[in-house]
């Protein structure tokens, strides 16, 4: 089965903390940055396991985020890593999970 590979932003809007994917449109929000990564990683997993119950694979036919996330990820100078990679069927591998500033 084919790796996933996927990036991430972070960034605090609000009063919550947001992800969203930036080569799938997988957005999750928390109220602190333990549980957003917590949350994104269980929002991937979800959307892997709903696709295989459509028969579809990995995260095929779930859309790109808007490119203003890639914009914000592009400009964002600091990285979350370590993040605990899930456990799954289709192995999912989160290659950069960054924080942005958002006005």
């Amino acid at each position: 089965m084919n790796k996933i590979t996927i990036s991430a932003i972070a960034f605090h809007d609000e009063g919550v903390w947001i992800a969203q994917c930036v080569e799938y449109d997988i957005a999750v929000s928390a109220t602190t940055l333990p549980k957003l990564r917590k949350a994104f990683e269980q929002a991937v997993i979800a959307n892997i396991c709903v696709n295989e119950k459509l028969g579809r694979s990995g995260l095929d036919g779930i859309p790109p985020s808007p490119s203003k996330f890639r914009d914000l990820f592009n400009n964002a100078d600091t990285d979350l890593h370590p993040i605990n990679q899930p456990s799954l069927t289709t192995p999912v591998a989160i290659r950069d999970f960054r924080l942005a500033e958002v006005a």
